[in-house]
């Protein structure tokens, strides 16, 4: 309780005004960054225990399912950068890893890596494309603050989520209430995304024309 009090008081001063409130420009964008972040480092956290849990799994698992990840990021990445709709890559890529991530508790390996691959291809759709719009909204000046509060939510979140779930899998074993946490921050971020961003305002535009 002391330690989330201290998130809660010494946090949102390094972040832009009215983040928290989802506030179009930049501050939007680092609150995406933080859920994307959340959601994904939240549930990657729980790959090594998912695979331990399963009979035989291991370290080998471990490292399938970690790659499956990784690689779809790496494929979600390339896409991005050959699209111009910022509003879908980051909307699409909130939604795949909300649909991806539950698919991690079904039985059959090929499935678990799949649905990870996908949260991939999703994290590599809209985590890139939040970090260029959030740089893009700002005013040169604000630049370097902006990539602070980029990497202050993306901090905060991941520790709050990969504590939370780590606890809660130790502690109940229940994998699901972990990862449905994380889906929800997913989720969460695809509905901010669809409906406090828009084509006309700072970095969408620039997005769009380029």
């Amino acid at each position: 309780m002391v330690a989330l009090a201290l998130l809660v008081v010494s946090v949102p001063p390094l972040l832009p005004a009215g983040t928290l409130l989802a506030r179009p420009g930049a501050p939007v964008f680092v609150l995406l960054r933080g859920l994307l972040a959340g959601a994904f480092f939240g549930a990657e956290v729980l790959v090594p225990l998912l695979a331990a849990a399963r009979p035989g799994g291991g370290p080998a698992l471990s490292g399938l399912l970690l790659a499956a990840g990784s690689l779809g990021w790496a494929a979600g990445s390339w896409i991005q950068g050959r699209r111009a709709d910022p509003r879908r890559l980051i909307v699409g890529g909130c939604l795949l890893i909300t649909g991806g991530t539950p698919l991690m508790l079904t039985g059959a390996v090929p499935v678990v890596a799949g649905g990870w691959f996908l949260a991939g291809i999703g994290m590599g759709l809209a985590f890139a494309t939040v970090n260029r719009l959030a740089l893009e909204a700002a005013e040169p000046a604000e630049q370097g603050r902006t990539s602070s509060a980029l990497h202050v939510s993306d901090t905060v979140a991941s520790i709050l989520t990969t504590g939370v779930g780590a606890t809660v899998v130790t502690a109940t074993g229940r994998f699901g209430a972990a990862l449905a946490m994380t889906a929800g921050f997913a989720a969460v971020a695809a509905v901010i995304a669809l409906l406090r961003t828009h084509p006309r305002e700072p970095g969408m535009v620039a997005a769009d024309s380029a």
